[in-house]
């Protein structure tokens, strides 16, 4: 997760952070060989939803960045769907694969069992039926605070990414990508509350304090544009000068 956090960081290289473009490109394929290296095949999930959400999202603010990369994560996609695959058609019953399925199955049905409130936080160390931290986010939630620990999860999560989305892209876009990423893994993988969940929302905190920065240093903006032409209307008149002010 931490090696997928890296690259995706490096990948980003938002202008503000002001890294050098062969160092960053250096970093990164480290970072992705190493990741590699690891088969953590929800960290590499979650790392190619955030190379495909910059190199879509890098067009809104005109920063070049080649596809190559993110095309390279079709590959590495494709070797996760292998990989698994391969445990899927294996007899052997308590690999990843099928203990994941096994534990969606144990903890569904044990928040069923006090389904608005859930059972309380780690409740996987209370000595109950379950010994295991769910592994799955919105379940985890559910098992340990019911649909109510659901909903102000989900408000939480979609306050954050909406602030993020409406944040100037070259600020936005590294933050919103980080919290992707360990969202997509988090459906995946244990741990969702853990020391390294904090990462995404230092980085959202980092990218806010940094635009904020940006504009107290230069509070009319980046951009000042006077427009004074007279543009046409689809009926053949004039319309008066646009002026716009601001970012």
């Amino acid at each position: 997760t931490i090696l997928g956090f890296g690259a995706a960081l490096v990948y980003a290289r938002p202008d503000w952070v002001r890294w050098k473009p062969a160092l960053a490109t250096a970093v990164f394929w480290l970072f992705a060989v190493a990741l590699l290296t690891t088969q953590s095949r929800q960290a590499i999930v979650g790392l190619g939803v955030a190379i495909l959400f910059i190199a879509w999202r890098v067009r809104t603010f005109d920063h070049k960045r080649s596809v190559l990369v993110a095309i390279a994560t079709l590959p590495a996609l494709a070797f996760v769907v292998t990989l698994v695959r391969d445990q899927v058609e294996d007899d052997n019953r308590f690999n990843s694969v099928f203990q994941r399925i096994a534990w969606y199955e144990e903890a569904w049905a044990y928040w069923q069992e006090s389904l608005w409130t859930g059972h309380g936080l780690r409740f996987w160390y209370q000595g109950g039926p379950i010994g295991y931290q769910p592994p799955n986010a919105i379940i985890e939630v559910g098992t340990s605070a019911g649909v109510v620990g659901v909903v102000g999860f989900l408000a939480m999560l979609g306050g954050v990414l909406l602030v993020l989305w409406r944040m100037d892209a070259r600020f936005g876009t590294v933050a919103l990508a980080i919290l992707l990423s360990r969202l997509v893994q988090s459906q995946l993988d244990l741990f969702w509350v853990a020391v390294q969940t904090s990462v995404p929302f230092l980085v959202a905190g980092i990218a806010v304090g940094a635009l904020a920065h940006e504009r107290a240093a230069n509070p009319w903006g980046r951009t000042l544009t006077l427009v004074g032409v007279q543009a046409a209307r689809p009926d053949g008149r004039s319309r008066r000068p646009a002026v716009e002010v601001g970012p």
